[in-house]
């Protein structure tokens, strides 16, 4: 997991709960949490029941000229430099209902990125499309060529030097997408995704079950 909270919202309340179902459906799991160090300041008190389903804590120092919006994006899209090994990054908002043990089946398979289709469509075909066009427009990227826009709430990612490479450059692409006004990491990993020539694998539906709510 990535954390960026403050008293006033409920993502660490989140985050508990998220693990919580982890520890639940899946014991053995090794849990990361990676937070910027004003996050960390705040796991105190009742809010150190998060503590309770993390088995490692990786604390990230970060500039308060960021929002924590920013902050979150920053985190989520260095992950890969701050855990070493495969890992399935999960939002905090997203609930286990079951095993995660066949998620290691990618390593044997040789797959080193693997996502599910962001609203469980082709690109073309979300409600989103014509605005992620001008907007890439706009940053001066072209994703015209995209079937398949990932969604980054959970993301498989084995480490090599190849998933370096790729969170490198989707470091990059959104700080560059910051600089045009934007702040969507799904954007720019969409970008760094055809920039690799879309390496990044479909996971089955199941591992990110998308509801939206008219």
């Amino acid at each position: 997991y990535t954390l960026v909270s403050t008293n006033k919202d409920i993502y660490l309340e989140q985050a508990a709960l998220s693990a919580y179902s982890v520890k639940k459906y899946s014991p053995n799991t090794t849990v990361y949490l990676v937070v910027d160090n004003k996050t960390d300041s705040l796991i105190i008190g009742n809010r150190n029941i998060l503590m309770k389903y993390i088995d490692n804590k990786v604390v990230v120092d970060l500039s308060d000229e960021y929002t924590n919006s920013e902050k979150s994006r920053i985190l989520k899209t260095n992950l890969r430099n701050y855990i070493k090994g495969p890992f399935l990054f999960v939002d905090t908002d997203t609930l286990i209902c079951s095993p995660l043990d066949e998620i290691d089946n990618l390593l044997d398979e040789g797959i080193s990125m693997a996502a599910v289709k962001d609203g469980h469509s082709i690109f073309k075909e979300m409600y989103y499309y014509n605005t992620q066009i001008e907007r890439s427009s706009i940053i001066g990227w072209d994703i015209s060529n995209d079937t398949i826009h990932f969604n980054s709430g959970v993301m498989f990612v084995a480490d090599n030097d190849f998933t370096h490479q790729f969170y490198n450059k989707w470091y990059n692409n959104w700080l560059f997408e910051r600089s045009k006004g934007f702040y969507y990491d799904q954007l720019a990993l969409a970008y760094t995704n055809g920039q690799f020539n879309y390496p990044i694998r479909v996971l089955d539906n199941s591992w990110n079950c998308q509801i939206e709510v008219d």
